[in-house]
């Protein structure tokens, strides 16, 4: 851990849910010791503490040029006025920011979080394009940070320069509590299911992120549908932020959706199978968080999960765009309940080895200190 004197830091993000759901704790935590700023499009500002300053920009994931100029002066007047030490740079549409304040500003350290690969499944004239931003962001960067080797392994397989690439801890950029995150005796399942409206003898697939096209949840959804005709007594639960209209999609009284949570440990609870068919993730700590509580998982063989996880030890991987292997996948766990009882148990002695919260933010606080 950093014994370095106080810094002061920005943190620019597009996104207040990412940062309450990855990075809150770690920037309370280093914000005792450092001036640390948050600048974001902030939507409630109630869950935050005294130790982190904030700075309101109208910034938004997808590209909007009068915002984004907007945003964009205001970062810049806030260094050139406060002139931190380092300017810390996450989600992707953040890198557009860093690069010009790296170019306005060339004295201040900057770096960047990378917790995913925008363009790793892209093809045509779209992926050179994000590839060549991705070449600048690390051109204008002091160090790149990564929540996953296999993120650095990519890059470099795609002949990027990687002199300044660092990665946190084994992965994940919060690690996983689990204290918090663990397998409930029956009893307390079984009224966690009635709290949910959830009959007990429903096996439930999880699905627990953010409802977008490129997490495979109409694929899902899909799988779900044809899986009910073998398998009466299942429940397909859709948890997290709507970003695609999930309600068009549903038809079915056996699929619920349930919005963000913040009681994530409970969703796991009352859940048999955890599934995360994306076509694209960073690390996937919903991966860690569900192997804590012992639940199998199912995930696409992306290499963004390769970190999270680990094919015949906490779950099964399927084959990227194969549904009859999504299906086959999910299936299989279906019918077989002591290889879902194995699988979780080493679930969870593998995250607790491998994904301690301290050493996760140690890591990330002396890649971003020194």
């Amino acid at each position: 851990m950093s014994t370095n004197p106080k810094k002061k830091i920005l943190f620019i993000s597009s996104s207040q849910h990412f940062v309450d759901t990855f990075l809150l704790d770690f920037l309370e935590k280093i914000g005792i010791k450092n001036d640390l700023t948050l600048m974001t499009n902030f939507k409630n500002k109630n869950e935050l503490s005294n130790n982190l300053k904030t700075i309101q920009i109208p910034i938004k994931r997808k590209i909007s040029l009068l915002s984004d100029i907007y945003s964009l002066f205001i970062a810049f007047l806030y260094c050139f006025r406060s002139k931190p030490d380092i300017i810390v740079t996450v989600t992707p549409k953040s890198i557009i920011y860093g690069i010009f304040l790296k170019i306005l500003l060339s004295d201040i350290n900057r770096y960047h979080i990378y917790t995913g690969i925008v363009w790793g499944n892209m093809l045509g004239i779209k992926k050179k394009l994000f590839k060549i931003l991705d070449r600048v962001n690390i051109y204008f960067s002091n160090k790149i940070i990564f929540d996953s080797k296999n993120q650095i392994d990519f890059f470099i397989d795609n002949a990027f320069p990687n002199k300044n690439f660092y990665l946190i801890n084994n992965g994940s950029i919060k690690g996983v509590d689990v204290n918090k995150f663990y397998k409930y005796d029956l009893d307390t399942r079984l009224n966690l299911k009635n709290k949910y409206q959830i009959p007990p003898d429903r096996k439930v697939i999880l699905y627990l992120g953010r409802m977008d096209k490129n997490k495979g949840i109409y694929e899902l959804i899909q799988a779900f549908e044809k899986l009910k005709f073998r398998h009466s007594k299942i429940l397909l639960l859709l948890v997290g932020k709507d970003e695609m209209n999930i309600d068009k999609f549903i038809n079915s009284s056996d699929i619920l959706y349930l919005p963000h949570t913040s009681n994530a440990e409970e969703i796991y609870n009352i859940s048999n199978i955890f599934c995360i068919p994306s076509r694209r993730e960073g690390f996937g700590n919903v991966v860690i968080e569900s192997s804590a509580c012992e639940l199998p998982v199912i995930g696409s063989n992306i290499f963004g999960l390769k970190s999270s996880l680990i094919n015949n030890l906490n779950g099964l991987t399927f084959n990227l765009n194969d549904f009859d292997d999504l299906v086959a996948k999910i299936e299989y766990l279906l019918k077989n309940e002591e290889i879902c009882k194995k699988l979780g148990i080493e679930g969870r002695k593998f995250v607790t080895k491998k994904f301690n919260p301290k050493e996760v933010y140690d890591s990330l606080e002396n890649l971003i200190l020194n």
